[in-house]
């Protein structure tokens, strides 16, 4: 059973979300579903999510905010939980803490237990527009990963195999053959391994290279 301390920390920040982030997230066209926050555009999903740390207990309580995009059309998806669409094999693009864009990968929120809400309302809606939304704003189709990520040749790879366009996927895990490879050559790493989990990962999805 929670700590009363612990669920009051979880009552001050339903608050904080529900009375200040929600409005301002969807005034900046963003859709609530559970504790996941989304956009559904054309080829893209876009995702902010609220996740408590673990261990929190009746002395500190924290959470972490995390950005996710998936590619693809959702427009029939019923629940945009991360779970649920891992579980369906959607194409996964970039996930991200928040704290990431400022080069604090692990950075967390505090809620405290005296607090009224407004100041860490607004640092994470300060947050949120100085870093997600231009970070969101760079992907609007999956033209947008591909120059988003242009080396990452196994990332590409796969979203396009999840999209079912076989043709463009088969390229690219060609190209984590023919120049991924050599890179691990030259860096001292197994690059037979690494061929050998590339064919199995394309075989998955029905591509023999």
């Amino acid at each position: 059973m929670l700590d009363f301390s612990v669920k009051k920390h979880k009552t001050i920040l339903t608050k904080i979300i529900d009375n200040d982030i929600k409005p301002f997230l969807i005034d900046n066209n963003f859709k609530k579903n559970g504790h996941m926050f989304y956009k559904n555009e054309v080829e893209i999903l876009k995702l902010i999510e609220f996740e408590y740390f673990r261990f929190n207990s009746f002395a500190k309580f924290f959470f972490w905010i995390n950005v996710s995009v998936f590619a693809g059309n959702y427009k029939c998806i019923k629940r945009y939980t991360k779970r649920y669409l891992f579980g369906l094999g959607m194409p996964f693009v970039v996930q991200r803490r928040i704290g990431q864009f400022w080069g604090e990968d692990n950075h967390m929120y505090e809620v405290l237990p005296d607090c009224d809400g407004r100041d860490l309302s607004e640092k994470m809606k300060s947050d949120l527009t100085k870093y997600v939304f231009p970070f969101f704003d760079q992907i609007k189709s999956c033209s947008d990963i591909l120059k988003l990520f242009p080396d990452d040749n196994f990332r590409i790879a796969t979203m396009f195999a999840r999209m079912n366009k076989m043709k463009e996927s088969k390229h690219y895990f060609l190209r984590c053959l023919e120049i991924d490879s050599i890179k691990y050559e030259i860096m001292g790493l197994p690059k037979d391994k690494y061929i050998g989990n590339v064919k199995a990962a394309a075989e998955k999805f029905g591509i023999i290279l």
